[in-house]
C-alpha cells in the first residue's frame, strides 16, 4: 500500500472584530428608529409625513389656477332700498308745477301787501293741492305770526313737494313744523279747533265752548288709540 501523507491540523482563525457575531442575549436589537442615521441617507419620519399628506382638491385649485377660484366665489347680493320713511320718491323726480305757483302767487299779490291773514288761507290750501282742513297748521307752519307773505309759502311748500313724496310725510312735516319724525298729542288740537270752528257739521258746538276741550281730547285720544298701539302718545 502507499503511503499516506500526514494533513495538517486545521486550526480556527481567530476573530479580528471584538464584537461578537451573535448579540449578547440581555440586549435587544436595535430599532430602526434608534439606529444610528447614515449621512446622507433620507428621514423616514420626514418621508412618512409627507406621503401621507394628500392636498385637497380646493387646495390644488387655488394654486394652480387663482382665476377659477375666483369665479368659485359667490357674488355678492345687493338688496335694494326697500324703507322710505319720506315716501318712495318718483322716477324721474317730481318737479314743482309752474301753473300752480303763478296760482298762488296771485292770491298773494291780490291781498293788501302781498299778505294772507290765516282766516283767508283756505284758498291757498286749495290751490297748493292740499287737503282743506289742513289750513290752520299749514299756516303756521309757514308764519309765527296773524300773515303770512309769498316767500313764506314757496319755503314750506318747495320743501313738501320736493321732499315729502307721500301725503303722511306731507301731513307729518305740516303739523310738526319739522322738528320731529313722529306725532304727539298737542300736534292735533289747532287741527281740530280749526275743524270746530269752520266745518258746517259742527255748528252745534257754537254755542258750547267748554265742550271744545272735551271734544278735542276725545278725537285725539281715538286717533292715538287705533294709530299708536305701542302707547307711547306719539
Amino acid at each position: 500500500y502507499p503511503k499516506l501523507e500526514k494533513v495538517p491540523d486545521v486550526v480556527p482563525t481567530k476573530l479580528t472584530n471584538s464584537r461578537s457575531l451573535s448579540p449578547p442575549h440581555h440586549k435587544h436589537p436595535a430599532s430602526p428608529r434608534s439606529s444610528p442615521r447614515v449621512p446622507g441617507s433620507p428621514n423616514r419620519s420626514a418621508i412618512r409625513t409627507k406621503s401621507n399628506r394628500t392636498p385637497s382638491p380646493a387646495h390644488e385649485i387655488k394654486k394652480s389656477s387663482p382665476k377659477i377660484s375666483n369665479k368659485l366665489k359667490k357674488p355678492q347680493e345687493i338688496i335694494p332700498q326697500f324703507y322710505f320713511p319720506m315716501g318712495k320718491p318718483s322716477s324721474p323726480p317730481q318737479k314743482l308745477d309752474d301753473s300752480r305757483l303763478t296760482k298762488i302767487k296771485d292770491l298773494f299779490e291780490e291781498c293788501k301787501d302781498g299778505l294772507i291773514a290765516k282766516k283767508d288761507f283756505a284758498s291757498v290750501t286749495k290751490a297748493a293741492g292740499l287737503p282743506l282742513y289742513w289750513k290752520c297748521p299749514l299756516f303756521e307752519a309757514c308764519s309765527s305770526s296773524d300773515i303770512c307773505s309769498y316767500p313764506q309759502f314757496l319755503q314750506v311748500y318747495e320743501y313738501l313737494e320736493t321732499h315729502c313724496h307721500n301725503e303722511c310725510s306731507k301731513f307729518m312735516r305740516v303739523l310738526t313744523k319739522g322738528t320731529r319724525s313722529h306725532l304727539i298729542w298737542e300736534d292735533f288740537s289747532n287741527l281740530i279747533q280749526d275743524v270746530i270752528d269752520t266745518h258746517p257739521g259742527m255748528s252745534f258746538l257754537d254755542d258750547a265752548p267748554e265742550f271744545h276741550a272735551r271734544y278735542i281730547e276725545t278725537v285725539t285720544g281715538r286717533i292715538m288709540y287705533t294709530v299708536n298701539r305701542s302707547w307711547s302718545s306719539r
